[in-house]
């Protein structure tokens, strides 16, 4: 910021030139530092993912958390019974949409 040549805001002529100078100096800056980043948005839902599973699912992390938080090693049965638990429930779904 300290390199812009903030003179050609100062020395506008109106109001609007100064802000239009502003926000195209300001613009370039920012465009530089803080880059536009692409994210993917998933159109469709899980629909096999209730509440209950997402109610387990994050018990899980918890779990996982607290466990690399505290050095030990995490207890695999819940992951395990989750995983199992949604092949089942996605099964299920796919077999009805058949």
């Amino acid at each position: 910021m300290e390199n812009i040549h903030w003179d050609t805001v100062l020395e506008s002529m109106g109001a609007e030139a100064a802000f239009s100078n502003f926000k195209k100096l300001f613009s370039a800056v920012f465009d530089k530092h803080a880059t536009v980043k692409k994210l993917s948005v998933r159109a469709i839902k899980a629909s096999w993912l209730d509440e209950e599973s997402r109610t387990c699912m994050k018990e899980r992390d918890l779990l996982k958390k607290c466990a690399i938080t505290s050095g030990r090693s995490a207890d695999h049965s819940l992951r395990n019974k989750i995983t199992r638990i949604n092949k089942q429930k996605k099964r299920t779904i796919l077999l009805i949409q058949i």
